[in-house]
């Protein structure tokens, strides 16, 4: 059900609707040749799913949530084995803002 030609498409995550999840979403095949994957430019993490759906809306491309579909996480655990991800959360954030002129809405 997450496949759909049309848009981009995200599940419910914990029961939350949100029409992008940067955790788990599905990108037709004509999505990634207009506009490629996610930018590399940040480190390990923070920030690189805001700024794929930033790229999403300005290409006017369509995303939206499959509600029939949910997955269940606890998510935000993944990153607790690095002891500088303070200092990358702030070095990613201060280049989203840098790419796109405010922090992610």
């Amino acid at each position: 059900r997450l496949c759909q030609e049309d848009a981009v498409t995200s599940p419910k995550v914990n029961g939350k609707v949100q029409e992008f999840w940067g955790c788990s979403f599905c990108l037709p095949r004509w999505v990634y040749e207009k506009i490629g994957g996610m930018y590399e430019g940040y480190r390990i993490s923070y920030f690189d799913d805001d700024d794929m759906k930033e790229t999403l809306k300005k290409h006017g491309i369509p995303m939206r949530c499959v509600e029939e579909v949910n997955v269940f996480t606890q998510g935000g655990r993944t990153l607790e084995k690095f002891h500088d991800r303070n200092e990358f959360f702030e070095e990613n954030k201060q280049l989203f803002i840098k790419r796109w002129g405010h922090l992610p809405l």
